[in-house]
């Protein structure tokens, strides 16, 4: 598969996920995250979706061997995201510590999005100039 077929296929999941999230936890309907999932749960989605996103849209102006570190990143960084935010305790919503002194999981969710933001900036960025480099 090419490189842009893999970067339409990532935009558009990651899209229609955020859509999807959107349409069953936030819907008019009632809150239908709050008793099954809980908002942490959706927010991660949500956000690592539109932070997917944009990266995606980012990595279509540069070569594939960025993708694929890019993409080896978002494969163990996905998993390990969701069990941190599964294991998290349930806190009041705000952005202190929840039960215990550990960050609630809508802080942990904020927490790991900003990590995975970062990370995969300085990954693109490295990369970059490791192969502008050579």
């Amino acid at each position: 598969m090419t490189k842009n077929k893999k970067l339409i296929g990532i935009l558009s999941g990651s899209f229609l996920i955020s859509i999807i999230t959107l349409g069953f936890c936030y819907s008019p309907f009632g809150d239908v995250c709050a008793s099954r999932t809980g908002e942490g749960m959706a927010l991660l989605i949500i956000f690592l979706s539109a932070a997917i996103f944009v990266f995606s849209l980012i990595l279509l102006t540069l070569g594939e061997e960025i993708l694929r570190s890019w993409l080896r990143f978002v494969k163990y960084f996905i998993p390990i995201a969701f069990l941190i935010i599964i294991f998290s305790p349930r806190g009041d919503g705000g952005m202190g510590p929840g039960f215990g002194g550990f960050p609630d999981k809508e802080t942990m969710t904020y927490w790991l999005t900003t990590i995975f933001s970062l990370v995969s900036i300085i990954l693109i960025a490295v990369k970059s100039w490791r192969l502008g480099k050579n």
